[in-house]
């Protein structure tokens, strides 16, 4: 049986309480893995990585955050697979749905990257001061926490972090 840490940090890492959960196949009703199962510590810590990782992110071009998500987007693509069977384990998803499900991951991200390239930087020119422009950047700034439910939470968190 599988146990799954939480990845916190860049590390994959137990709960800090050290306690987990079963999930359980839905169809078989067997346990077929562990999760770590965090609480508001590990909360905590993950958003304090992530307030330490945001410096490093923000100093990254557009460009590179649409290969990032481009390079995300290609090893989702040769997972489909292995994506899809365990969400026919985990939560009982008919197996057609769940390809396509796990078959959208991809595009999406891919989405996400050239929607964010086609927003890089805009020239509006000032209503008060002649000859003059202005450049608008979008950058990343800040943390975001993301809600996900249980009946499609790859697909619901792929959307959200690609574009946040």
């Amino acid at each position: 049986m599988e146990t799954y840490k939480m990845y916190i940090g860049g590390e994959w890492v137990d709960a800090a309480s050290g306690a987990t959960y079963s999930v359980i196949n839905p169809t078989t009703e067997e346990v077929f893995a562990e999760v770590a199962k965090g609480d508001k510590t590990d909360v905590d810590e993950a958003v304090k990585a992530a307030q330490g990782a945001l410096p490093t992110w923000s100093a990254t071009t557009q460009n590179e955050r649409t290969n990032i998500l481009n390079q995300m987007a290609e090893a989702m693509r040769n997972k489909v697979p292995e994506i899809a069977v365990m969400d026919v384990i985990d939560l009982g998803t008919p197996k057609g749905m769940a390809f396509g499900m796990a078959s959208g991951c991809a595009p999406q991200l891919e989405w996400s990257g050239q929607a964010a390239r086609a927003l890089m930087g805009e020239h509006i020119p000032s209503s008060g001061l002649p000859n003059t422009l202005f450049w608008l950047r979008r950058e990343p700034v800040g943390v975001c926490a993301l809600i996900v439910p249980w009946n499609g939470p790859l697909n619901m968190a792929v959307m959200k972090a690609s574009q946040a």
